[in-house]
């Protein structure tokens, strides 16, 4: 917040800096004012700065987002679970074609094993994020984008759908916690999605 508004003031100094020095002045219509070089060294500074800094965030998002699309660290020789993701006006569908179940609005994940799920919507795009496990994607119609997650620890996750730029409102609140159910691996998690109103 402090470098934001140092950056701002820095602007808007120079900014009625040039108004006031440049503004139009009242000399005769036909003065020529003298002819000024401009330094080499100021410009060449001025325009590597924002390249460097165009580089070097293209550099980390692109290593950021390779990170997030491949399974995490430790699990590629595992077969992970695959779960199907649908979003569709208020609600989430999930179907886990190995146990040939489907459950809505609510989802189970084993630990210490990789789970893709492959997203889609039927309706506005919605994204799908748990922050303690791994990075946010979009569930979009015509198109079914992955998502590799593990859960290596018991317990809650609270992560968020938040608001996307097509589907302005409402708020989705996403909660994780531990769950037994008899007919899967005891120890799982569960993911339920609750509307905020």
């Amino acid at each position: 917040m402090l470098v934001m508004a140092l950056i701002l003031l820095v602007v808007y100094v120079l900014y009625i800096f040039m108004l006031t020095k440049y503004r139009a002045s009242k000399a005769a219509p036909d003065y020529e004012p003298p002819h000024v070089e401009g330094n080499k060294w100021l410009e060449f500074i001025w325009i590597a700065i924002p390249v460097v800094i165009v580089a070097v965030l293209s550099v980390v998002t692109v290593r950021t987002t390779n990170a997030v699309e491949k399974v995490p660290a430790g699990y590629e020789d595992q077969k992970p679970l695959v779960i199907y993701a649908s979003s569709s006006n208020w609600k989430w569908h999930f179907s886990y074609p190995e146990e040939g179940i489907e459950t809505v609005n609510y989802v189970n994940i084993p630990t210490n094993r990789p789970v893709e799920f492959k997203l889609y919507s039927y309706g506005p795009i919605t994204s799908f994020w748990v922050p303690q496990l791994g990075g946010q994607k979009y569930a979009m119609s015509d198109m079914i984008t992955k998502l590799n997650l593990v859960a290596e620890h018991e317990g809650s996750y609270v992560g968020r759908t938040p608001t996307s730029p097509v589907k302005a409102s409402p708020i989705w609140n996403l909660k994780f916690w531990r769950c037994h159910r008899p007919n899967m691996t005891s120890g799982l998690k569960m993911l339920r999605i609750q509307l905020l109103n």
